[in-house]
């Protein structure tokens, strides 16, 4: 009977100390979930931009300023939709023929990629002042925002894209303010 209370003793003793022993080996770490914000909560931009489209002689870029309102992960994307889609007034007119899509819009260092279709050099291609229209109403437009300097145009995931012989578009551009209707910078 001795035995069985030393062996009972021992054995309380060891569930005992080893309750109160503090074992980071036995602490296991809780994650954290993050849920990733719902298209309602997500942040939504107004912001009003200066889209340029050729004047009636085609020989200027005239603003159209209209106010933006989208998903700010859209935001650029939103822009060169618009810009596609045409100006609101009639005094002005598209400066981008055919069914381009936007394939993608990002920004990084201040230079912002925009990644058309294929449709963009296939329809906006033909003759200098045709494709400065084109590539300068997007270049300038997006210039226009705050936080984009230069404009890299990419045609169908090709960085280096044939664009009809008239401008080099392997590399960003600046704005050219200089076909910019005169009075009509913003």
């Amino acid at each position: 009977m001795k035995k069985f209370l030393l062996v009972l003793i021992s054995v309380l003793s060891l569930i005992v100390f080893s309750g109160c022993k503090d074992d980071p080996a036995e602490k296991k770490p809780t994650a954290t979930q993050t849920t990733p914000p719902s298209k309602q909560e997500e942040k939504t931009i107004n912001q009003e931009v200066s889209f340029y489209y050729p004047d009636d002689a085609v020989m200027y870029l005239c603003p159209e300023t209209l106010t933006v309102s989208t998903r700010e992960t859209e935001f650029l994307e939103t822009i060169v939709h618009t810009l596609i889609n045409g100006p609101v007034s009639e005094e002005l007119n598209p400066s981008i023929s055919g069914k381009v899509n936007v394939l993608s819009a990002t920004l990084e260092d201040n230079i912002c990629t925009v990644d058309l279709s294929e449709e963009f050099a296939k329809h906006n291609t033909g003759g200098s002042t045709k494709e400065t229209m084109a590539v300068y109403s997007i270049v300038n437009t997006l210039c226009g925002i705050d936080g984009i300097e230069k404009v890299k145009i990419n045609i169908g995931g090709n960085e280096n894209p044939d664009f009809g012989g008239h401008f080099d578009l392997s590399e960003p551009l600046l704005p050219d303010l200089s076909i910019i209707e005169p009075g009509q910078n913003n």
